[in-house]
């Protein structure tokens, strides 16, 4: 795929991320709608650490596709693994400087440290199956 699809496709994908971070995505919102999915099937207090997994699972695996599709975006300079956790580090930054202005929102230090987190692991798993491919 040539340079400038890749920049778009994690361009786009920058922009799903800054979109989950509006009220919509907010955790009374998610919240909400996974009560009605299984709230009456589990204790409060086990609905609210299912509740607290899944958000964080999905900073988790939104900035690990971030990661990736950045590590391809970059994947001619000299160190694109290093490029992509750095624009992961700077998105994930600013969307929680973002979430910090949303009344219904709390920005974190450490869900940048998930999400950074995130795009290691994809980065790592990305890495391993790419050079796994390169020794058969």
């Amino acid at each position: 795929m040539p340079s400038t699809r890749r920049w778009l496709a994690a361009a786009a994908w920058t922009a799903v991320l800054f979109a989950a971070s509006s009220d919509l995505f907010s955790s009374s919102h998610t919240g909400s709608l996974l009560y009605q999915l299984i709230g009456g099937l589990v204790s409060p207090a086990t609905f609210e650490r299912i509740h607290f997994v899944l958000r964080k699972t999905g900073h988790l695996t939104g900035y690990g596709i971030a990661a990736v599709l950045y590590w391809r975006a970059v994947a001619g300079s000299r160190h694109p693994v290093l490029f992509a956790l750095l624009l992961v580090l700077l998105v994930a930054s600013l969307d929680e400087l973002h979430q910090s202005t949303i009344p219904s929102r709390t920005g974190t230090p450490s869900d940048v440290l998930i999400d950074l987190t995130g795009g290691t692991l994809a980065l790592l798993l990305v890495r391993g199956e790419w050079r796994g491919r390169a020794n058969c």
